[in-house]
């Protein structure tokens, strides 16, 4: 199956292939522009901006009248006023002129990004459990889902959000250790802001969690590296030369 993987839903690989979002049901969903994926469901955006979801994701917009409208069927769309940037079970993030917002089905919340009122590029998004991780230039946020900061720190802007939100785990990638970042796995805790480290050789290359695994890509230069990570370490599953070995 060619395209880019974007998850797993119900055992099965969901993959976007040009505009084809395949792997969700037996027939692939045509003009999508963008999806998100976990073992909930998935919420997608096609063309036209109209919105979709599959399984335990909803989709909603947020209405001038101030009325929520929800909708689990992939055949019922909805038109949305911005760029569909990550999504979970629980909500969606939206970007347009005025930054970001998290949709949820109590309502639209703005999340700001920028302490003086400054446009921040964000490079990605991630949503889980309540908490929504954002990625903007050398630095990661974490918010409630009503749009509230919780804290955030530089660095490790290459990470994966835990199924259920509480553990943001990530690595520096080559460029952040020419830049003097320690090596090694981090795990933090999006809730307290405990960061606990575990032992890695290599730089990162790619990172997320399948299931109850965390699964780790490195480089250690003549050869990629795949390692099963838990906070108590990591245990080399494959090697591999050249760069041909990714988790995205």
């Amino acid at each position: 199956m060619a395209g880019a993987l974007l998850g797993v839903y119900r055992d099965r690989a969901v993959v976007l292939d040009g505009d084809q979002l395949i792997g969700l049901d037996d027939v692939s969903i045509s003009s999508v522009r963008t999806a998100f994926v976990d073992a909930s469901g998935a919420t997608f955006q096609r063309e036209d901006g109209t919105l979709g979801a599959v399984g335990d994701h909803l989709v909603v917009f947020w209405t001038n009248c101030r009325s929520c409208h929800g909708t689990q069927a992939p055949d019922t769309d909805l038109l949305a006023d911005g760029l569909l940037i990550g999504a979970g079970e629980k909500g969606l993030v939206l970007e347009d002129g005025s930054g970001l917002r998290f949709l949820d089905a109590a309502g639209a919340h703005p999340v700001r990004l920028g302490s003086d009122g400054a446009r921040v590029e964000v490079t990605s998004v991630q949503v889980a459990g309540d908490t929504v991780a954002v990625v903007s230039g050398s630095t990661v946020q974490f918010f409630d889902t009503d749009g509230t900061r919780r804290s955030g720190f530089l660095g490790g802007v290459v990470g994966a959000l835990s199924a259920d939100g509480t553990t943001y785990a990530y690595a520096p990638t080559a460029d952040e250790l020419a830049s003097g970042m320690k090596p090694g796995l981090s795990f933090y805790d999006t809730t307290t802001g405990q960061l606990r480290r575990t032992p890695l050789d290599g730089a990162l290359g790619s990172i997320a969690w399948r299931g109850g695994d965390l699964l780790v890509v490195t480089d250690g230069g003549a050869a990629q590296t795949l390692w099963r990570c838990h906070m108590r370490g990591c245990e080399s599953l494959f090697e591999a030369g050249g760069s041909s070995l990714s988790l995205q």
